[in-house]
Order: C-alpha cells, then sequence, then structure tokens
C-alpha cells in the first residue's frame, strides 16, 4: 500500500487515469491473445494438410493445386461484455405452477370414498354431465375414471383401492344390483386396444382353475380403454401384510397354511401348471383366517416338458436353477413352498436381506446350502423346509409325497376333512 501510495504521489495522476489505463492495456493484450491463438491455430493447421498431402505423392499434390496462403480461419469476435444472458419467462413459471397446483387435485381426488348409493341425477353433486348421473374419478395423468363401470359380465361399483401391481390396479368393487364383493384388476390397454399377451395368458390359464385353495376368477369385461378382470375378494388380506404386521405364525398355524398350499400345487402339478411365484404375497387370507388361497398366476405356466431359460419369479424365492437359466420343472414350485414356510415362521423373507437384487442372485445360485431355517424351529418343520430346498432338484419330493410328511400329518383330522 505504502509502495502505490507513493507511485501515485511521484507521477501526480488520478487514480481514475491508472484504472482506465490498466484497463485498456488488458484489452489489448487480450487483443493479441487472440490474434496469436488464430496464428497458431492457422500454422497447424497448414503443417498437418501438408504433412498428409506429401505423404500422398507428389502428383496428388500437383493436381489438386491447394495453396496454404488461401488458409483462413473465421474471424474469431470476442465476447461482449455488456451481453445480457436472457431471462426465463414469468409466463412458463406460472404454467409450471398451475401444472402442479392441478396435479395435486387430481391426486387428493384419486381415492374413492367406500362403497355408498350412486347419487341420483338431480343431484348436482358427484354428476358427470347433465345426462350421465355416474361420478367420476380423475387420475394423476388427468384422465376420469368411471366410480360405476358397466359392463357385459357386471355393473359394479369401484371401493378402495387393495393393491397394484406390474400390469394394473386391483380394486374392492361391489357388484350391483346386490351386495357381492369382488375384487377387479383394471389393466389399461394400449392405442390399439389390445390385450397385453401376458394379461391374456393369465386369464386363459385362470379360467379353468377350480380349488377350494385357488383364488376363484369370474370373467372379465372390456370396456373404453381399459380390461377388468373379475377375481374372488378375500378380505383377510395377503398373507404378507399379516406377517409385517402380527410377526411370526405359531407352529399349528404354519402346519394348516402349509397343508393347504400343497393341496393346491398338487392340484396345479396335477394339470401340468407351474405357479413358479410361490411366497407369502401371493397367499391370501379369508375373513376368520382359517383358510387360505393361492393366487397371481401372472408367472405361471402350463407345460407338460421342462421349461428353458425362462427366468420368472421373485428372486428371494427363486430355485438356484431358474437363477442359473437352466432347465426346471414343478420343483421350483416346491423350492418356493419350502421358502414361503420360512417367511412364515420369520415373519421375515428367506435368505435375510441383501445390499442389492444381483448380490442375492449371486448368493442363491452358487451357494450349496439350504436357506436357513431359525434353530429353535420345530424339528418336523425343519426337516419338511430341508426337503423342499433341496439344491438338486430331483431330490426334492412332489407335492403328493409331501401330503405324507410327518410335519403335516400332525394336524387334526377335522381340518382335513373339511377341506376335502
Amino acid at each position: 500500500m505504502r509502495a502505490a501510495r507513493a507511485l501515485l504521489a511521484a507521477t501526480e495522476k488520478p487514480a481514475v487515469a491508472i484504472v482506465a489505463d490498466a484497463k485498456q492495456f488488458l484489452d489489448i493484450s487480450e487483443k493479441h491473445a487472440y490474434e496469436s491463438f488464430r496464428a497458431a491455430s492457422a500454422a497447424s493447421l497448414s503443417t498437418t494438410l501438408a504433412t498428409r498431402t506429401s505423404s500422398a505423392g507428389t502428383r496428388a499434390s500437383s493436381t489438386t493445386g491447394l495453396s496454404w496462403s488461401r488458409v483462413k480461419l473465421p474471424p474469431l469476435e470476442p465476447p461482449q461484455p455488456n451481453q445480457e444472458v436472457p431471462r426465463r419467462s414469468k409466463a412458463s413459471g406460472s404454467d409450471r405452477r398451475r401444472k402442479r397446483r392441478r396435479r395435486a387435485k387430481a391426486a387428493a381426488s384419486q381415492a374413492p370414498a367406500p362403497c355408498a348409493e350412486t347419487p341420483s341425477p338431480d343431484s348436482p353433486k358427484g354428476v358427470k354431465k347433465d345426462n350421465d348421473p355416474r361420478p367420476s374419478l380423475e387420475t394423476e395423468s388427468g384422465l376420469e375414471r368411471d366410480a360405476v363401470v358397466k359392463g357385459a359380465t357386471y355393473t359394479w361399483e369401484r371401493c378402495e383401492q387393495v393393491g397394484r401391481g406390474s400390469l394394473g390396479t386391483v380394486w374392492r368393487a361391489k357388484v350391483q344390483p346386490g351386495d357381492q364383493i369382488v375384487a377387479v384388476k383394471e389393466l389399461h390397454l394400449n392405442r390399439d386396444l389390445n390385450v397385453p399377451t401376458e394379461a391374456a395368458a393369465e386369464v386363459e390359464l385362470h379360467r379353468g382353475l377350480s380349488h377350494p385353495n385357488i383364488i376363484k376368477l369370474f370373467g372379465t369385461d372390456s370396456v373404453k380403454a381399459s380390461l377388468y378382470i373379475y377375481l374372488e375378494y378375500m378380505p383377510g388380506g395377503s398373507l404378507r401384510q399379516f406377517l409385517k404386521k402380527n410377526g411370526p405364525l405359531t407352529v399349528a398355524t404354519t402346519r394348516s397354511y402349509t397343508y393347504q398350499l400343497v393341496r393346491a400345487l398338487k392340484y396345479l402339478h396335477r394339470h401340468s401348471i407351474m405357479h413358479r411365484d410361490m411366497k407369502a404375497a401371493n397367499v391370501l387370507l379369508t375373513q376368520d383366517r382359517q383358510c387360505v388361497k393361492l393366487a397371481d398366476f401372472g408367472c405361471s405356466k402350463k407345460s407338460e416338458v421342462c421349461a428353458k431359460h425362462t427366468f420368472r419369479g421373485s428372486i428371494l424365492w427363486m430355485a438356484p436353477e431358474v437363477i442359473n437359466c437352466f432347465e426346471y420343472d414343478f420343483s421350483v414350485d416346491i423350492w418356493g413352498l419350502g421358502c414361503t414356510v420360512i417367511e412364515m415362521v420369520t415373519a421375515q423373507p428367506p435368505w435375510g436381506k441383501f445390499p442389492s437384487e444381483l448380490a442375492a442372485m449371486m448368493h442363491i445360485a452358487s451357494c450349496e446350502e439350504t436357506p436357513p431355517v431359525p434353530a429353535d424351529a420345530d424339528p418336523h418343520l425343519r426337516d419338511f423346509v430341508e426337503k423342499c430346498t433341496r439344491c438338486t432338484p430331483k431330490e426334492r419330493p412332489s407335492a403328493r409325497r409331501l401330503m405324507r410328511h410327518d410335519f403335516l400329518n400332525l394336524q387334526s383330522c377335522d381340518f382335513s376333512r373339511e377341506l376335502s
């Protein structure tokens, strides 16, 4: 600071003038830097082209008639210091805010109220149009969803949403007229109104099944751009939800549920059907929780021979041969049954927790041991699980053989006669 003050005193120049001189010096230096850069770029380009042309031969160079002095770069204009950056228009921001408010309002009105009487045409509330008394719901995408759907099979009213899958949404619905409650799986079709291949295969396979421990399919309807699949409604929810809320099952309850699931698998395998997604989330309960039924046949396949290299199911319940993309048969359902029994007595998925699905796949595919069973588990239950989860598929017993296992034969005969 002292040296600067001394310099100002010696030159007798005001500070403003010195700053102006410094700014002019910087502008000149910047201009010289731009010119040097252009000259260096032109020289580099000339050297590169000359080298490539000389390697091609003198004839090529003589015929082209290139003159390197004619190679010129476009003028390089320095940036303008006072140029303003264009600002975002206020209209676009207001449009976004209006869209956010519209989406929030649609999400708030998406969930329908519990089943109630359809409002009359004279009532102003819930009227879709002047000539349509049916109320409608609005989804997140802004599409209207009728609260009352009239199809060829059923006319039904939406109640609450009970589930959501990869293909669609599941609703609890009330059939009109009457008080019958069904579960409706709603699938949205594409522009051509084509039914997805997976959904068509699931309906075709499920339509011919009839067993006390398998969910019933009542029919289907195609209305507008949606496919509705009518299924038996189970008010007890899924077994996975029950375990998450109430914890592990007792040995007696586990035995009862396992016996019913073995009966369902025996029926499916007798009709050459592999479920391929056995787990507690696909087991539904009745209101009194005495009966369980197998559901979700989206991964099922009807085949009298082995399935080849088809990766289907949930990873933690998946047999090693499926993960390794080997040929497999009905024994994959037996493996899934053993994993489901572990889930019943631990209220946790088999194999525990993994940091990622890839880590779980690598562990199951390379592990030579069965999924861990609690140390204090019933001996008959432990033996049942170990036989179901043998790594070699041929060593696993069939569903018919499992019916004679000691773990299942310890239950009361009254229950067996009730389900027969």
